[in-house]
């Protein structure tokens, strides 16, 4: 099964603190990490390590940070042949503060930001020739909405609404799932959080804009989505974090996998929540992001 994947690659640079500076203050980091990111490329190596064929499709700068992020793609087997480099940009940036298992993320998205709907139209035959795409929030919306649009109907379609951000009307018409986090739904549903009831009519709210399927991941609570019109919630996980950075990337590209390899949802579900409470146990994004054995024995252990 070919999963395409249509998004942004960072390099990540990743400070671990005690607490965050104030304005005006210079405090020591306790450790820094380099490492290829890029909610694209997380979700991208998430589905690799779990036995997908990825082909990768976005665009690097012209600097040695570029071969570095590609290079990270060879060594995960995920196909580059979709990559594309704009000479007059840089590769993006991700700067990454870690702060009692919580992040904060400040981006540079440079070449991300030049990956155009021109670039994706022609790359259409590369991507059609896939089973599958799983999109992200982290390039330019409008050429999200030309993938959408190139995709529709032909293939399913997995939605990573994240970062939030505005979307023009009709967008979400015809994705298949969309994964938003608790913070995310709040931005798309206009609703907070609230009960199973509470959760059920924002999960009908995100079917009314054009979503076949979608849910909402509630860390430890669970994942959220609609079972013939009633809400349901597989529970998650407790772990003791580390760094909770790119868990929901890891969530994103697992759970694309095992849906489009044919899992039913709550199977799906449970694998993808899985590896995300794994990836939460170790620093960094991609350096986190577990093996589908390792999964297989997590949830052995845990059920």
């Amino acid at each position: 099964m070919k999963l395409a994947v249509v998004g942004s690659m960072n390099l990540d640079i990743t400070l671990v603190v005690e607490r965050m500076p104030v304005i005006g203050e210079s405090l020591r980091s306790r450790e820094i990490v380099q490492a290829p990111g890029g909610k694209g490329a997380n979700q991208a190596v998430a589905a690799a390590r779990s036995g997908a064929e990825v082909y990768m499709f976005g665009q690097v700068g012209n600097d040695p940070y570029a071969e570095f992020v590609k290079d990270n793609f060879r060594a995960n087997g995920i196909n580059i042949d979709g990559i594309l480099t704009d000479p007059k940009t840089a590769t993006g940036l991700a700067f990454i503060f870690v702060e009692g298992g919580d992040n904060r993320i400040l981006l540079a998205s440079g070449a991300n930001d030049t990956f155009s709907p021109e670039q994706v139209e022609d790359l259409k035959e590369k991507i059609l020739a896939c089973d599958a795409v799983l999109l992200q929030n982290e390039i330019r919306v409008e050429t999200l909405a030309r993938t959408i649009s190139l995709c529709k109907g032909k293939m399913p379609i997995f939605l990573n609404p994240a970062p939030a951000m505005k979307y023009p009307e009709g967008l979400l018409d015809g994705v298949d799932y969309l994964t938003p986090n608790q913070s995310e739904y709040e931005f798309y549903a206009q609703r907070p959080l609230g009960d199973l009831a509470d959760l059920e009519t924002g999960l009908k709210i995100m079917q009314g804009m054009g979503v076949r399927e979608p849910l909402i991941t509630l860390g430890t609570r669970g994942v959220a989505y609609l079972e013939a019109g009633k809400a349901r919630i597989v529970p998650g996980f407790m772990v003791k974090t580390a760094d909770s950075t790119g868990a929901g990337d890891t969530f994103s590209g697992c759970f694309a996998y095992r849906r489009m390899a044919g899992e039913d949802l709550p199977t799906a579900i449970r694998y993808a929540q899985a590896a995300a409470a794994l990836a939460c146990t170790k620093l960094g994004a991609q350096a986190a992001i577990p093996t589908a054995s390792e999964i297989m024995q997590f949830l052995e252990k845990n059920g």
